[in-house]
């Protein structure tokens, strides 16, 4: 119990503090970043990259 009030306390102070707050910025674009690829990738983005493996594939096969 004292270890998760010294943490909650920790993360308390780390977010006061201008990089802890440019730190929770950076992970909330992260991680909208990641929710929209998500979104995207089934629909529009998973038969471009696989066409672009495909084509890269073609490409070192073609070396060997």
């Amino acid at each position: 119990m004292i270890v998760m009030i010294r943490h909650a306390y920790q993360t308390s102070r780390y977010l006061r503090d201008q990089r802890g707050i440019e730190t929770v910025e950076w992970l909330l674009i992260a991680a909208l970043i990641v929710a929209m690829a998500v979104v995207v990738y089934p629909g529009e983005l998973q038969p471009a990259l696989q066409k672009a493996i495909a084509f890269i594939s073609g490409k070192i096969t073609a070396i060997k």
